[in-house]
């Protein structure tokens, strides 16, 4: 679920999103109809339940970090023992209070109040019934609003400045939820001039790396084709394109040692003051970095840390392991990650040269950028950045993962070597791909025309300047809109092959790239006798799994530094199985975890023939092969190109699997049904499935439960 951002005020963690909140709080829910390959936006009633926002929100992850809570709780003791220790009464205020958990820690520390906000009316009714149920209504007042529409005063919503300011504003990118401007209007009408801000400060760091794994997710690279003279390649501006401006947030840990190389030291580059007023929210630094192993300075890694006082004794980091200050006692976290930012070239560096590292920031946003150091001007001052903007079109149509994903020769070279089996000169085929290689790649292997069938005007674009660039503009006809459009520019050809990857731009789940499925079903009184179709059968596939803490992100919290919070817990369980989706989609390579069961396929899909008009229905059990806890289900598709085994490419592991740990695919996200909660199991025991497919409305219902040898559990 997707919301503005806003300053003092709830906002979900990372960006996997299905809903968005105006200015006005008119609520836009989004949903994707697999049977059209169509986002819909849906208007909703003004009491919407927002609840269902929190079951899919970060919060439990963030009162899961013991780490957070207790160095906040330090932070507070601090800083309520210096505004008693200057003979004050203590008057605290939260801004974006949440579960009202900073709040209940500044009381119990020995504030005297607590202003606590939030501007998410729901989360603020919860609020209160926690603060409540703890016995802190006479201590912590909770208002609805944003900060900024905070009052004080006489008749105002504080009747005095508070002196000690408590918020938790922060993301993977430090200001992106907005907390430099919230923390600028606080000093200026909220606190008094001698307010403890918690946290005080907070530092962030950049590293400079080497790293093709993590190159494919910024430039679109040229696809060889064995067998051809030419290969794809993609256009000059698409080469020359700075990207888009939006954090890349990722596990770094979760990298390989051998998929980066580290040119530098981490460095520091930017160090906020959050209690100093600032004349500008926008800032620049220029620093001279040594390079210590020749390579080329590709991509710019960066996290942060935060002090809770002004003597730094209590400090929070989320670095990744090899740059933490204690990486063999590191709290594992989700709603704060690492970030990456792309050079807008690769360039060569060597050891022991100096070059330029520009850091720049804005309100809400970080940008860096690697320059041979010449390009500092000879007086030393400011360099002008330009903060990256996508000309190219592409990074606005394709996500970083799917660059990875057009960029993965192994995957392309599989596809190719079906398609050479299949496609013969002189057809016409249709492809039904967004933005994709697919249909470039046909008519550089022999199709005669080729009409490529695009959701968005954009997307069109886009692959117009890929056929521009191969020079195939006679062979390949770009079709925008939908099924009639494409008959219509069919006119009276018959088709002899329908392709895709398939893949989609609006699919949040595996399976919403059915789609496919349906367009054949559609298109099939165009289709000449005997005409292909690649795919021609896919699978869905699920392994028990034992995940070391994805599972966290929906684990009920309980008890939180001795506070009861069972109110958001039963808030969260009451409405999460009112959800769409009972699956959620994640980038598993992420997140570490072991397979509890062989991989089993539950539904088979026969492309070749028409979507059926009755649901599909697959039952049955997985039997356990190793001991541990079950906390979820993983789920993906498999794709059967041939129909013969030969020639298969899955969204789920990128290698074959039978057990131990997957090796999940780093450019597309796998389904997670999550058990109610985590079981252990035996090998004796087995999960047991029920799987429905709509054909109506493309969705997918499953049902598991565990089941041992003295029943469910």
């Amino acid at each position: 679920m997707w919301f503005l951002r806003s300053c003092g005020g709830f906002c979900p963690g990372k960006a996997r999103s299905l809903s968005r909140v105006s200015s006005l709080m008119q609520v836009f829910r989004q949903t994707l109809n697999p049977t059209t390959g169509r986002a819909e936006w849906t208007a909703m009633d003004e009491d919407y339940d927002y609840n269902q926002e929190v079951a899919r929100s970060s919060y439990t992850d963030m009162l899961h970090d013991e780490e957070r809570n207790k160095k906040y709780k330090a932070g507070l003791e601090l800083a309520i023992g210096r505004v008693r220790g200057r003979g004050q009464r203590v008057h605290v205020l939260d801004i974006g209070t949440g579960s009202g958990l900073l709040s209940m820690l500044a009381v119990q520390a020995g504030a005297d109040r607590v202003t606590a906000c939030e501007c998410f009316k729901p989360m603020a009714g919860a609020a209160r019934k926690i603060v409540k149920t703890n016995g802190f209504s006479d201590k912590i007042t909770v208002i609805p609003k944003r900060s900024t529409e905070i009052t004080t005063g006489p008749g105002g919503d504080m009747s005095e400045r508070a002196n000690i300011l408590v918020a938790e504003l922060l993301d993977t990118e430090l200001i992106g939820e907005g907390c430099l401007y919230t923390y600028q209007h606080a000093l200026k009408h909220l606190v008094t001039p001698d307010c403890i801000f918690v946290p005080h400060a907070a530092t962030v760091y950049a590293q400079v790396v080497e790293s093709d794994f993590m190159w494919n997710w910024h430039r679109l690279r040229e696809l060889p084709l064995k067998g051809c003279e030419k290969g794809l390649v993609p256009s000059s501006d698409m080469e020359a394109c700075m990207g888009a401006a939006a954090v890349h947030d990722i596990q770094l840990s979760q990298v390989k040692q051998e998929q980066f190389k580290p040119l530098s030291e981490p460095i520091k580059v930017f160090r906020f003051e959050f209690d100093k007023k600032m004349e500008c929210l926008e800032r620049g630094t220029d620093l001279s970095v040594v390079i210590k192993e020749t390579g080329q300075a590709q991509v710019i890694l960066m996290w942060w840390d935060i002090e809770m006082d002004p003597d730094s004794s209590v400090l929070l980091s989320v670095a990744p392991f090899w740059a933490h200050p204690t990486p063999n006692n590191m709290q594992w976290r989700d709603h704060w990650m690492q970030a990456l930012y792309f050079n807008h070239q690769s360039i060569p560096v060597e050891k022991g040269q100096q070059v330029a590292l520009h850091g720049r920031h804005d309100e809400y946003s970080l940008w860096f950028q690697v320059q041979k150091q010449g390009s500092m001007n000879s007086t030393g001052s400011e360099v002008s950045l330009e903060r990256p903007v996508c000309r190219c079109g592409g990074h606005m149509v394709w996500s970083r993962p799917r660059l990875g994903m057009l960029n993965d020769r192994c995957r392309w070279g599989t596809y190719a070597a079906a398609l050479r089996q299949v496609l013969a000169p002189g057809q016409t085929c249709v492809s039904v791909s967004d933005a994709s290689w697919v249909p470039l790649m046909a008519a550089r292997l022999g199709a005669q025309e080729v009409f490529a069938l695009e959701s968005s005007d954009l997307g069109a674009r886009v692959t117009h300047k890929l056929i521009e660039a191969n020079n195939l503009q006679d062979k390949v006809h770009i079709v925008q809109g939908s099924e009639e459009q494409l008959e219509a520019a069919l006119k009276d050809k018959k088709v002899a092959m329908v392709i895709a990857e398939p893949y989609y731009s609006s699919s949040l789940l595996p399976w919403h790239s059915l789609y496919f499925w349906y367009v054949c079903t559609r298109l099939r009184h165009k289709l000449q006798g005997g005409a292909a179709v690649l795919p021609a059968r896919a699978e869905l596939v699920a392994v028990a799994m034992d995940f070391e803490n994805l599972w966290r992100l929906r684990a009920p919290v309980g008890t939180v530094e001795g506070f009861d919070i069972s109110v958001m817990d039963q808030m969260v369980k009451d409405h999460s199985n009112q959800t769409d989706e009972r699956v959620e989609p994640h980038p598993l390579w992420e997140y570490p975890g072991v397979g509890v069961s062989n991989p089993v396929t539950l539904m088979n899909f026969d492309l070749t023939q028409s979507v059926p008009t009755e649901n599909m229905v697959a039952t049955g059990d997985i039997p356990f092969t190793r001991s541990g806890s079950c906390n979820a289900v993983a789920l993906w598709m498999n794709y059967d190109l041939l129909g013969d085994g030969r020639h298969t490419m899955s969204t789920g592991p990128h290698a074959p699997y039978t057990s131990g740990s997957p090796q999940w695919d780093p450019h597309i996200r796998q389904g997670v049904y999550f058990m109610d909660q985590p079981v252990q199991v035996l090998p004796d025991s087995r999960l047991v499935y029920r799987v429905t497919f709509s054909p109506k409305d493309g969705q997918m219902d499953f049902q598991f439960d565990i089941e041992n040898s003295q029943g469910k559990n």
